[in-house]
């Protein structure tokens, strides 16, 4: 999820008004309903004072950390590439030796073709 999504979820989450917010960090509202829109972004100052007002942290806000406190690195990969990758994290070595000459065998024969 977006960072201005973020931001309106948070908000509605619980029950405050975009004017009450602004108010809270010290902006003009129309500069945060702005950053909800996805029109302009938070400075990092302003980020601070919204995971404070929100009781979480700026990885959240700005998407990279899930709700159970996992952070969430954005390194290019597919939805299913990195659900592929937190499957394997949990396989045994020797189950992860397994998959890994499985997956090079189906290389091989992809690149025989």
């Amino acid at each position: 999820m977006e960072y201005h999504n973020k931001l309106k979820e948070l908000r509605t989450t619980n029950g405050l008004y975009q004017k009450t917010i602004a108010e809270k960090i010290g902006v003009a509202t129309n500069t945060y309903q702005s950053w909800e829109r996805g029109l302009t972004q938070p400075d990092i100052f302003n980020l601070i004072k919204l995971s404070t007002v929100y009781n979480c942290s700026v990885d959240y806000i700005i998407g990279n950390e899930s709700e159970d406190g996992r952070i969430m690195i954005t390194n290019g990969l597919s939805e299913d590439e990195n659900a592929l990758i937190n499957i394997v994290k949990q396989l045994s070595i020797k189950d992860k030796s397994i998959l890994y000459d499985m997956a090079m065998i189906m290389l091989k024969a992809k690149n025989a073709k």
